[in-house]
């Protein structure tokens, strides 16, 4: 049999990539008498060959003489291949099968010499390299996606301050009896702008961020004693200091800003502790004896 005569190939059966031939040539080569199409249906019959685990089944179109056709070809393992030339049972038949034989010992052969080329010390070492890089890159990754995460809780904290600061803008506005509780207004210095009487309680709702701090550290002064053993909660400070401001038609803090600031003025003097959703802070107590002369705990209600 002359060497290469029937062209081999690869392609993917059974999830794996094999080594196929393409069993026209096969029987081209046999020199069957019978049509193709026949041949081949009946050989898959008779030795209960499966597609996609034998061979498998490429559809193409050809130019003819009555135009263009559709053809099937049909693809096989070389282990079929080899049985379907033992069913043939003549010479062709065998000089086809130690053929088939032949180029699995080359191709064999072809991969035990890459094996044997290849540096497996400095593949290793390649891999290694790679496991390195692609674990730095997602450390990368991971650190901006807290950055990210952060600037997200960052920008929600400021959105609940702005929320906050309007509405005790319409409170105060109401506590004055300066107007009737306001239309809902785009923007807070709009509203401001708009509806806020033009007297000297306005022009507290103006001051400079400074100023604000500076409340939270009257505030302090005021009404809180700084003592080993108390404990208080940090949301009913901020509620006595929101009833403090609206006293003294001040402009309160938003929430999440007051608790910032309020914790890193007295940082070096109490430590702050979590339990779920409840913080307390450890080493200071509200001064009773002041707070129903500073605080306006008669609120009318907003409609």
């Amino acid at each position: 049999m002359e060497k290469d005569l029937i062209v081999t190939g690869f392609d993917k059966i059974d999830g794996e990539m094999k080594q196929t031939v393409n069993l026209r040539d096969v029987h081209v080569y046999l020199g069957s008498k019978q049509d193709f199409s026949d041949w081949i249906k009946n050989r898959i019959k008779q030795g209960g060959f499966i597609e996609d685990i034998d061979f498998t089944l490429h559809k193409i179109m050809e130019r003819g003489k009555t135009g263009a056709q559709r053809k099937k070809e049909y693809f096989g393992t070389f282990e079929m291949a080899k049985e379907l030339c033992m069913m043939e049972r003549n010479e062709k038949g065998k000089q086809a099968r130690q053929y088939f034989i032949e180029c699995e010992r080359r191709f064999k052969q072809s991969q035990i010499a890459l094996m044997e080329k290849t540096d497996h010390k400095a593949l290793i070492r390649r891999t290694k390299e790679l496991d390195e890089q692609f674990g730095k890159g997602m450390d990368k990754l991971n650190k901006t996606i807290e950055t990210v995460d952060k600037g997200f809780v960052l920008i929600s904290n400021k959105v609940d301050d702005m929320e906050e600061r309007l509405h005790a803008v319409e409170r105060m506005a109401v506590l004055k009896g300066s107007l009737e509780p306001p239309v809902k207004k785009e923007g807070l210095v709009g509203f401001m702008e708009e509806n806020l009487p033009d007297d000297k309680y306005a022009a507290h709702l103006f001051t400079d961020m400074e100023d604000e701090y500076n409340n939270i550290r009257n505030f302090i002064r005021v009404f809180c004693v700084i003592e080993k053993g108390c404990i208080s909660r940090i949301k009913l400070l901020y509620k006595v200091y929101t009833g403090w401001c609206y006293k003294n038609f001040m402009l309160p803090l938003g929430r999440n800003t007051f608790y910032n600031q309020f914790i890193e003025i007295l940082k070096p003097f109490t430590h702050i502790v979590r339990k779920g959703s409840i913080t307390q802070m450890h080493g200071i107590r509200l001064r009773r004896d002041v707070l129903d002369a500073n605080v306006e705990t008669d609120h009318p209600p907003l409609q």
